[in-house]
């Protein structure tokens, strides 16, 4: 934008706030924000394991759905030929923060899980405060690290997990 507009812009807001108050500018930036695209922060974000917050985390990520695909190329044909066939890979997931070892109901609850052979389908990777994603019904998440401990000597020490999803997809629940 142009400096004459978002002088104009500033004048109408100023102009706004006095003749009606906060009402107001809440409402033109709620406007405004709905008019961008639809991208989101991850400040909000969150891992919970059941009903509990799971302390310090930072990141998580899913790699996604990976379909298997088959070569389909025949005889004449000039190009390779794909074909989606097979059994997919429902991917897995990851999450990682701050170590905290009183986290008696995450952290800890989630290490006490090695050597289980346990199927997590209680796990849930908030976006936001009220969207999040879980394994679909008829999945579970499998736990493959637990444990994953980095400490310096400068800095926060930090832990990790990794699970695979399996048996079903994950799903966003908005």
């Amino acid at each position: 934008m142009n400096k004459l507009v978002l002088g104009i812009m500033a004048c109408l807001v100023l102009a706004a706030l006095l003749q009606w108050g906060p009402e107001i500018l809440n409402s033109m930036f709620r406007i405004l924000s709905s008019q961008r695209g639809s991208s989101i922060g991850g400040r909000l974000a969150k891992v919970m394991y059941g009903s509990t917050v799971i302390a310090g985390m930072g990141t998580w990520s899913m790699s996604g759905f990976t379909p298997d695909v088959q070569e389909d190329t025949a005889f004449g044909d000039t190009v390779k030929k794909w074909k989606q066939a097979g059994i997919g890979d429902a991917g897995t997931v990851s999450f990682s923060g701050n170590y905290d070892p009183s986290d008696t109901n995450g952290q800890v609850a989630l290490n006490a899980l090695q050597n289980t052979d346990s199927e997590l389908t209680n796990l849930y990777f908030y976006e936001s405060t009220s969207v999040f994603w879980r394994v679909a019904a008829g999945g579970a998440i499998v736990l493959t690290k637990f444990n994953a401990i980095t400490m310096d000597k400068n800095a926060l020490g930090k832990i990790s997990f990794e699970g695979k999803v399996s048996a079903k997809v994950m799903e966003r629940v908005a």
